[in-house]
């Protein structure tokens, strides 16, 4: 007779904080969802119709935050944590601390979310090394297609922006 797989508990408040993570995780990519819908809208007139739709969709988010905090669906304090400042800010329930947080959060800052971060960080460097990368080699003797000079004018260009990025 076949041994039957022993199944483990798992303590509820780890489920439980798994769940506010995924959920701050869903929120935070509704948000760059929002931002990447409408590109130009934080430089556009506040009566740009694109302008009007992205601050009705933040508003929505952050009304959405706030009553998920407020039915103690999420916790703030994971809010504080993981979500932008003018979610934090719209999200009126959450306004006690939230400037003394961000600023301990921004000075000190030990856990990444690399894949996270899209404008800054990891995954800004390995994208504009791969938006930098030249054409293929021939294949059958392995030799750059473009000429040194352009290789070499290529890869300044490259290290400038590396360094740029990297500070």
């Amino acid at each position: 007779m076949p041994a039957i797989a022993e199944v483990k508990q798992v303590p509820s408040e780890t489920l439980q904080e798994s769940n506010h993570r995924v959920l701050l995780d869903v929120i935070w990519t509704a948000d760059s969802g929002v931002e990447d819908k409408f590109p130009n809208a934080k430089i556009a007139p506040s009566t740009n119709p694109g302008r009007i739709a992205y601050d009705q969709d933040r508003q929505r988010l952050a009304n959405l935050v706030k009553s998920l905090v407020l039915a103690s669906i999420l916790p703030a304090s994971a809010c504080r944590e993981s979500l932008d400042t003018w979610i934090l800010q719209a999200a009126v329930a959450l306004e006690g601390k939230v400037t003394r947080t961000c600023t301990v959060l921004f000075y000190k800052q030990t856990n990444f979310n690399l894949p996270r971060e899209q404008s800054e960080g990891y995954a800004k460097l390995v994208a504009e090394i791969v938006a930098m990368v030249g054409p293929a080699h021939t294949p059958s003797m392995g030799f750059p297609v473009e000429s040194q000079d352009a290789v070499r004018t290529r890869s300044k260009l490259a290290w400038d922006k590396i360094i740029g990025l990297i500070g």
